[in-house]
């Protein structure tokens, strides 16, 4: 993961924020890879969410989730 935003930025804005990675899925063409995120970590949750384009049939998605980052999988 890389460093937290805060360290170089406004830290009352991004006090919880970083970048992640994630891996996805596309809808249209099964294509799965990892993509870079935006985090925020709010109340013991990680809430992620992504915009990106399929390298593989360049189809446009827009992707949120959220983990426990506590958990051990």
């Amino acid at each position: 993961m890389s460093e937290p935003r805060y360290l170089s930025g406004d830290p009352a804005t991004y006090a919880d924020m970083s970048d992640g990675v994630q891996e996805l899925e596309c809808d249209q063409c099964q294509w799965v890879g990892e993509i870079p995120t935006t985090e925020e970590y709010l109340h013991g949750q990680v809430y992620w969410e992504a915009e990106w384009i399929c390298p593989n049939c360049m189809e446009r998605h827009d992707s949120r989730g959220d983990y426990d980052p506590n958990d051990n999988y």
